[in-house]
């Protein structure tokens, strides 16, 4: 490995390591989100994966989420030429309407049909994910009233 002798600091490198990072770490936080169990359970059971509680979970998530909204902006801005080339015809170097752009759209909206929708294979997901969430509860574990973890006792 070469190493870099400048010593100037390189805000595109930045940016893009901290847009890859938060989108791994919200990837991670995403698939532990999936599988938790549902409030009631979590806070009435002391629920905790990897030492962190649900809400510590979501917390990371939500964070996660902000860092890679605000780094991906940035990211956006940083790269704008190469992000603008991608809408503009390689020969006549025009606006044009791209296959790719297109298919990139068209997927887009029919994730969005689709789970608005309720079709599948959207709803299959969504379906898995409520039979995961309801997989933890269990009779004996059962608060005896709803949120009784959160009561005081005085």
């Amino acid at each position: 490995m070469s190493k870099d002798t400048t010593g100037k600091f390189s805000w595109r490198s930045f940016v893009s390591v901290l847009t890859a990072a938060s989108f791994v770490g919200m990837v991670f936080t995403g698939v532990i989100l999936f599988v938790v169990p549902p409030g009631r359970i979590a806070n009435w059971t002391g629920w905790t994966l990897l030492a962190l509680t649900k809400h510590q979970w979501i917390g990371l998530h939500d964070w996660f989420g902000i860092v890679f909204v605000i780094a991906s902006a940035f990211h956006l801005y940083l790269n704008w030429k190469a992000f603008v080339s991608y809408f503009k015809s390689r020969i006549t170097r025009a606006f044009a309407l791209r296959s790719e752009w297109a298919l990139a759209m068209l997927v887009f909206v029919a994730v969005f049909v689709g789970t608005v929708a309720d079709m599948r294979p959207f709803s299959t997901l969504m379906a898995w994910n409520e039979n995961i969430k309801h997989s933890w509860d269990s009779p004996r574990q059962r608060a005896p009233i709803p949120h009784a973890a959160l009561l005081t006792f005085n």
